[in-house]
């Protein structure tokens, strides 16, 4: 029998994530969550309240609720895993719905994950909020980012 190295371990734990939250399975999500896990996204809370940085699982499950809240999930998958020891990086695919509106996204995360003792401590995940923003919300970030303008002027 194969014993499991740190980069299977790795790969084993983000990959049960990813696939546990596209089908609601709460306990095995859980289950691969540190309790003191560090979970941040990066992108405008203005747009999208669940970015930030969230401290706890407890704090990452309201954050899981809030997102479901706030959109339908109809895919969610991990295309591309690389691990090496207790680092991962993922490429996921997504589309997402808001609520609100009815507006829909393809989204594309891009994550850095780290697994201690076969649990997800860190994770911080990125995504291109100005095409989120349009798509979700029908706002054209594009033009903020050509104007010559300071912010508060605009």
């Amino acid at each position: 029998m194969h014993s499991m190295t740190s980069t299977d371990i790795t790969r084993d734990v983000v990959t049960r994530l990813v696939d546990a939250y596209a089908t609601g399975d709460r306990a095995t999500a859980y289950a691969v969550t540190h309790p003191d896990i560090v979970w941040e996204c990066i992108g405008p809370p203005e747009f999208f309240p669940s970015c930030g940085q969230r401290i706890g699982r407890a704090a990452v499950f309201t954050n899981f609720e809030l997102i479901a809240e706030l959109f339908s999930i109809t895919e969610f998958r991990a295309a591309r895993v690389l691990a090496d020891g207790e680092y991962a990086a993922l490429r996921i695919l997504g589309t997402f719905a808001s609520r609100r509106n009815g507006r829909r996204h393809r989204i594309e995360l891009f994550c850095h994950a780290r697994v201690v003792d076969g649990q997800l401590i860190a994770w911080r995940e990125m995504f291109d909020s100005v095409a989120a923003v349009r798509d979700l919300h029908g706002v054209d970030m594009s033009m903020l980012a050509l104007s010559t303008e300071p912010l508060e002027r605009l």
